[in-house]
């Protein structure tokens, strides 16, 4: 399994030993890139996507039964438009890392990571939507998907994203919602 990144990072203290005892300030650089010869571009697109955010909607407490594992307030729907592979490359798989909700069915739910004023109990479940050849399937947090055949290097992934109740003893408390991934294209 390869992904399209190799970071690399180069840490300096840069510093200035002059005939006088005048002292200088020191500090340090940082240097990030990478280098890849076959990294693929993506963009969200959809009803529900600006830029890199997928809005969900505004849902009521009371719209969530007492119950585990209830889907609501979705789904909003968006595509994962990839593009710009290498033309060798037949398919691909996506992975989204984000931190796992530990009360999360099965580990297939992402935490609400919001810092004011949270919703409690309320994950998030990411699912396709339909991907031509392959039935539905979860992407998990930090789990690959299934493979994702190339058409001239691009590849449009359908996807639904819907708020998940996490604890069947406590219903969901109103608040933000916030849910942050890193999208990884694995080879």
């Amino acid at each position: 399994m390869k992904r399209n990144s190799i970071a690399t990072l180069i840490a300096a203290a840069i510093t200035f030993g002059p005939a006088h005892a005048i002292n200088y300030p020191t500090g340090n650089v940082t240097f990030n890139g990478s280098l890849s010869s076959t990294t693929c571009s993506f963009s969200l697109s959809g009803q529900d996507a600006v830029g890199n955010t997928v809005r969900l909607p505004l849902v009521r407490v009371s719209d969530f039964p007492p119950v585990t594992g209830n889907v609501f307030g979705g789904p909003a729907f968006f595509v994962l438009n990839i593009k710009d592979c290498n033309s060798s490359m037949g398919s691909l798989q996506v992975m989204f890392d984000g931190q796992m909700d530990p009360q999360g069915y099965q580990q297939q739910i992402f935490m609400n990571t919001a810092t004011t004023n949270p919703a409690t109990d309320l994950g998030l479940l990411l699912l396709n939507g339909n991907y031509p050849g392959q039935t539905n399937f979860v992407l998990s947090p930090g789990q690959p998907s299934p493979a994702l055949a190339l058409t001239g290097g691009a590849a449009n992934l359908p996807l639904m994203a819907y708020y998940m109740q996490t604890n069947q003893a406590v219903a969901p408390t109103a608040g933000n919602f916030f849910v942050s991934t890193t999208l990884n294209i694995v080879y």
